[in-house]
Order: C-alpha cells, then sequence, then structure tokens
C-alpha cells in the first residue's frame, strides 16, 4: 500500500487543527523543549522525529496534559486551551498510546480498554454493551484481541492494541502516537501502518513520533524535525531523501560516516575470523525442550552455539519463541530437557545470581518493566543487582561516592542525558532509559550478554554507537546473542543470524549469506 499517495483533503491541508506557539518546558537545568513553533493539519499524518532527548515525548505529554509548559501556549482550532490534566485532553478529543504503555496487567483486556467510560445500567457496568463496543473496534481494525485474558500476560503487540482501543473507545479525534513500532515485528508493522491509514481516511489526526525513518517517510503526509529541543522544519516527505532526514535530525557526525564505520568495523571482524581456526564454543544448548503457552512458542529440541568474540542474532516474529529462548538462558525458565553449556560447565539446573556470577548478562525487552524502577533514582538504577559487590560496600554501607563517580563516567561514555544522578529514571526519555540499561549490562566485559531489543526507542545515532560499542567489546572476546524483530539491526551488527519459528531454529546464516529474502522464507516456517 502506498502511503506518500494518501494525500490529505484540499481541506485538511489548509485546515489548521493544532498550532503550538513557542512551547518551552524546562526541567531543572536541562530544557526539553525550547520556544517550539509548530502546526499540524486536520486529518493529517504528522511525524516528529529527533534523537533521543530531543524533545520529542516532552511536547506529546504537553499536547496531552501530562506536563504543564513553562512558555507558550496550545490553539485548538484557533482557540487557545489549557489542559491541567489528561482528563482535560481527553474531554477536548485528545488520545494517547505511549511508549511505555499504561496498562493494569491484573485486568482483562477488555476491562483496560474501557476503564474511565464503562457503561452502566442500574448502577452496574453494563459487560454486555461494553463487549460489543470493543468487539466493533476489533473488527474495524482486524485486532485478534482475547478480551478475556489479564492484560499482563498478553504479548506487546497486544498490550499496544489495548491502548490504541481505549483511546478510539472514549472517541478520540487526534491521537498521539509515541514510538508505537518499537517492539513490533515486521509485519505487525505493516499491519500498525495499515491502521494508521484506517485512522486518517476516518478523519483522525494523527502525531506520530518514531525513530524509524523509513516508516516516517511512508506514512506521514508532513515530518517536523526537533533538535536540541528547539523544532528546526517541518517538510513534506518528497522534500528529501531518507539519508537527508537523517543528516537533519542528527546534530553530530555525519550519518554516513558513522554507519560507514560501524558496518567496516564488522565487515573487518569477519574477515579477520576467516583467517584463522573458529573461535573457542563459548555456549551451548543441546536439544533443550521448553513448553510454552497461548501466548509464546516454547522450545523443541533446540540446538544452538554462540562462540567466542561472536555477534548472534535471532530474528523471528513476535511470539515465535524468542522470549523464550532469553528466559531459559537467563535462568528465569527452566527447562525441561537438553543441556545448557556455558565455557564448559553444564548451567541448566544454575539460578539468575549463579548465571550472572560466572559471567552471564540479559537485558529484557522491556527493561522498564523488567530491569529498572522507574521510581528509584538514576543512580539506583545503575548499581540495581550489584550493590552487595565488594568496590561498591563495605561493612553493609554502600560506597556512594564511589558508586556515584562510576555511574556518571560509565553514562556519559554511553551518551546518556540526564540532569542529575539523584534524579529518578522517569525523568530520562525512553531512548536514555534504554541506553541506561544498555551500558549497565556492558560495563563490566561479561563472556556471554543476551540482548532482547537492544535498540528498542534508540534513534539512529545512538544505534550506530551501539553497534560500534558491541563491534569492540567482541573483538575483546565478549559473545553476544541479539534476539530482535527489526531484521535491519541484525543484518547491520551481526556475524551470523537465524530465525526461530515456532520454537525451532529454521537455520543460520553468515551475515553476507543472510538475504531478507532468505530470513523472509525463514520467518514464514519456509526452509
Amino acid at each position: 500500500m502506498d502511503f506518500q499517495n494518501q494525500t490529505a483533503s484540499p481541506d485538511a491541508e489548509t485546515q489548521l487543527l493544532i498550532s503550538a506557539e513557542g512551547i518551552s518546558k524546562s526541567f531543572g537545568s536541562l530544557q526539553a523543549n525550547r520556544n517550539i513553533f509548530m502546526e499540524v493539519r486536520r486529518g493529517e499524518v504528522h511525524a516528529v522525529v529527533g534523537e533521543n532527548g530531543a524533545g520529542k515525548s516532552t511536547f506529546l505529554k504537553i499536547l496531552f496534559g501530562r506536563l504543564r509548559p513553562d512558555a507558550g501556549r496550545i490553539l485548538l482550532n484557533g482557540k487557545p486551551v489549557w489542559f491541567s490534566c489528561p482528563g482535560d485532553a481527553m474531554r477536548a478529543g485528545f488520545g494517547m498510546v505511549h511508549q511505555d504503555l499504561h496498562i493494569f496487567p491484573q485486568l482483562s483486556a477488555l476491562e483496560n480498554v474501557i476503564l474511565g467510560g464503562e457503561p452502566a445500567k442500574c448502577g452496574f457496568v453494563n459487560w454486555k454493551t461494553a463487549r460489543r463496543s470493543v468487539e466493533g473496534l476489533c473488527n474495524a481494525f482486524d485486532f485478534s484481541l482475547p478480551l478475556a485474558a489479564p492484560a499482563g500476560e498478553l504479548p506487546f503487540a497486544n498490550r499496544q492494541q489495548i491502548e490504541i482501543l481505549r483511546v478510539l473507545y472514549h472517541k478520540a479525534q487526534i491521537v498521539l502516537l509515541d514510538e508505537p513500532t518499537s517492539l513490533l515485528a515486521p509485519l505487525e508493522i505493516r499491519k500498525f501502518l495499515r491502521i494508521l491509514s484506517t485512522l486518517k481516511n476516518q478523519g483522525h489526526t494523527i502525531l506520530l513520533v518514531s525513530h524509524r525513518l523509513g516508516e516516517v517517510m511512508e506514512a506521514a503526509d508532513r515530518i517536523s524535525v526537533l533538535r536540541k529541543g528547539e523544532c528546526v522544519g517541518t517538510f513534506s516527505p518528497g522534500e528529501f531523501t531518507l539519508e537527508q532526514l537523517a543528516g537533519l535530525i542528527i546534530s553530530g557526525p555525519d550519518v554516513g560516516s558513522i554507519q560507514g564505520s560501524a558496518e567496516a568495523g564488522i565487515e573487518g571482524e569477519m574477515e579477520d575470523r576467516g583467517k584463522g581456526p573458529p573461535p573457542a564454543v563459548v555456549f551451548q544448548m543441546d536439544n533443550v525442550r521448553v513448553s510454552g503457552d497461548e501466548h509464546e512458542s516454547g522450545l523443541n529440541d533446540f540446538s544452538l552455539e554462540v562462540r567466542r568474540g561472536e555477534i548472534l542474532g535471532i530474528g523471528g516474529i513476535v511470539g515465535n519463541g524468542e522470549r523464550t529462548l532469553a528466559r531459559v538462558i537467563a535462568g528465569q525458565i527452566h527447562q525441561e530437557a537438553g543441556r545448557t553449556i556455558f565455557c564448559g560447565r553444564d548451567i541448566s539446573c544454575l539460578t539468575i545470581k549463579g548465571r550472572r556470577e560466572v559471567g552471564l548478562r540479559w537485558l529484557p525487552a522491556n527493561p522498564q518493566e523488567e530491569a529498572l524502577v522507574p521510581e528509584r533514582p538514576i543512580w539506583e538504577n545503575f548499581l540495581m543487582g550489584r550493590q552487595r559487590e565488594p568496590p561498591w560496600q563495605a561493612m553493609g554501607w554502600l560506597r556512594r561516592r564511589r558508586i556515584r563517580a562510576w555511574a556518571m563516567s560509565q553514562l556519559d561514555a554511553n551518551g546518556v542525558v540526564y540532569r542529575g544522578l539523584n534524579e529518578n529514571l522517569m525523568s530520562l526519555s525512553g531512548g536514555n532509559q534504554q541506553k541506561l540499561a544498555l551500558s549497565r549490562v556492558l560495563e563490566d566485559a561479561p563472556r556471554l550478554v543476551v540482548l532482547e531489543q537492544p535498540g528498542r526507542g534508540l534513534d539512529i545515532h545512538a544505534r550506530e554507537s551501539i553497534h560500534r560499542r558491541l563491534d569492540q567489546l567482541s573483538a575483546q572476546g565478549v559473545a553476544f546473542l541479539i534476539l530482535s524483530y527489526d531484521v535491519e539491526e541484525l543484518l547491520a551488527c551481526c556475524h551470523r543470524i537465524g530465525v526461530l519459528f515456532r520454537g525451532r531454529l529454521m537455520g543460520i546464516a553468515p551475515r553476507g549469506a543472510a538475504s531478507m529474502e532468505t530470513i523472509g522464507r525463514w520467518m514464514l516456517g519456509l526452509g
């Protein structure tokens, strides 16, 4: 489907719906938004792009009433509006799908969708009416959502559908989307772009924040670029190429030179590998079997080898076993059969703590839920899991000065933008939270690192920086297993690439031999 040719109607092209005039927002000494002027037309898909920390999410939160600007104003249909809370924005027709999904895991999918707008009958919730309304929305957008299932047990794609349905159920006409495709597989992204097209055709106005520039160029009618909190311009996709858009976004080295140096490093490393005997195997799974559930495949007689200094990538469609594989390796799920060998030692029955002690690290797909505590200070989040180690404590007391100096040096080295170490983690943008989580698992040069969706929420500059860091560590002998739904990310940084389908490894090929066509066939279960 050609989204770029779906131009807005003449009325939409001339009628302004939202005007931001001089919006500024600071958090202490950090200015997140700086005198932003932006106009959004009725019925358009308007993308907002920029580096991590450029102020994109802050701007959306101001529009949605979650944050108050320090200066400036918002005009809706030419009239000034002031939202003191999200409820005010929702009553004015706004709805928002957040990067870190706001769901109640213990409630059912249906309960999450209708929350705050439950239909009543005789003082009680009319569940029949509620289900009929939500099922109608599911049918309209081709959602296969188990409405009775607890939301916390559903995969990310279903939880995102819950937030989209909630926005539509509350009859929002202006839809704010913050990194909606960050954890979606390629096929799910295509489906999501079709949803955007349907929303637009139904008359909705969409503000889309995304780091996936290819999707932005395909789906957006206009694109606004934020750089260091300022809006440097609004453009039509036809005005520039993808590379030129990336250049507008990045306020640093040229994107071509960054990507070229990263790819050259990977290619050079692969070429060097071919000159001598293959490195030793550091991690091995032999005929491992794990049961799955209704949302995620298990592993069926699964075997895998990762060699010293190798970056091995595993792709697949959501629900085909990547999540299970990561948790088996990390020790969160116990295998039912087979052996797991790490550095010559059988770790099949080793605990999570024991696996960490022998040099195995794991970054989950959604660190905010499984590896970080947003309500706690930045330095605590960086230290978490190591607070009892000798360098950081003595006689039961934390060595705070040493911890702070160490955390600051690592965060600065990894380009994490923060106001102060005592600030709560939630003060960081989503991309900077991801960079913090990554820097934490890479800090002490482990032997094997399992990374789920490492590029989630990262701009192109940050992604290439992470890829260079992985390349440097792999040259020092650290092995990596990268699990990602983003095939382009796997092709950019991995030495070998494989694909999981229904818990089985369809195949593994060297990077140079792993074409998009081959990977696509494997994802569909075709040999």
